[in-house]
């Protein structure tokens, strides 16, 4: 499993489990409640007294630094479920309460690190739902939290929306030369809204014990994907050539 290489600056926290326990099926993302430069939350998260971490952190230059491996679970939202398969980011505020704003260039960099993150993980993309069955999600939502304070989360859904279409416009000869351009999958307990979804975007059904659904387009399959998080209902992927 690999880490982004737009990080500019690494400090790896004690304050995590190796390995994680899951697969990378989320992305949730924090604010700092202060405007902390890379050094300086590497030297908090370093505190083993903090019982803390997260993956990522981006200051409000937008340099993004990596403190905890992808490959293992930060403590970060409160949630072992949901940080076990979740990549967490904690953004850097250029204003304070009420609203804790956040930089255009954080912001920027923030969407960035998403796009890079399900890239290399296979996420088809990001789905917000408000709450914690979206792929997107926010710490507030397994704790009495503000966090990521009401600027960051009034655009959450704006954030989830450009990282999809960043994804979408990835041209063939971008993507890395192992990655497929169909997918299909696997959903095991299919609600009858998902297969007749399926059906309706022209996906090939084949009904076993599980529903197999595609070979599917990276859009139809995030469709997809999205109706089952949502429905808890159990997935796998696998791809093909296209």
């Amino acid at each position: 499993m690999s880490n982004s290489p737009l990080v500019s600056y690494t400090k790896i926290s004690p304050n995590r489990n190796s390995p994680r326990k899951q697969p990378i099926r989320k992305i949730t993302l924090h604010h700092m409640a202060g405007n902390l430069s890379l050094e300086a939350f590497g030297a908090l998260v370093a505190k083993p007294s903090r019982q803390m971490s997260a993956n990522y952190a981006i200051d409000t230059d937008g340099n993004i630094g990596l403190f905890c491996p992808e490959a293992d679970r930060s403590w970060c939202s409160s949630s072992p479920e949901n940080d076990h398969q979740a990549i967490t980011v904690e953004i850097a505020n250029d204003g304070g309460a009420p609203d804790w704003h956040v930089s255009d260039a954080a912001l920027e960099a923030a969407i960035r690190l998403c796009v890079d993150v399900c890239q290399r993980n296979g996420l088809p993309g990001l789905t917000w739902t408000g709450d914690s069955t979206g792929t997107l999600t926010c710490h507030y939502m397994f704790a009495a939290t503000a966090c990521p304070g009401p600027y960051l989360k009034g655009k959450m859904a704006w954030i989830a929306e450009e990282v999809n279409r960043r994804l979408a416009e990835v041209k063939p000869e971008d993507k890395p030369s192992s990655a497929p351009a169909l997918q299909k999958l696997c959903v095991v307990n299919a609600t009858n809204e998902i297969i007749a979804k399926a059906k309706d975007l022209g996906l090939p059904v084949e009904l076993r014990t599980a529903a197999l659904i595609g070979p599917a387009s990276s859009g139809d399959a995030m469709t997809i994907w999205g109706m089952s998080q949502a429905a808890g209902a159990p997935y796998f992927a696998s791809y093909t050539e296209g």
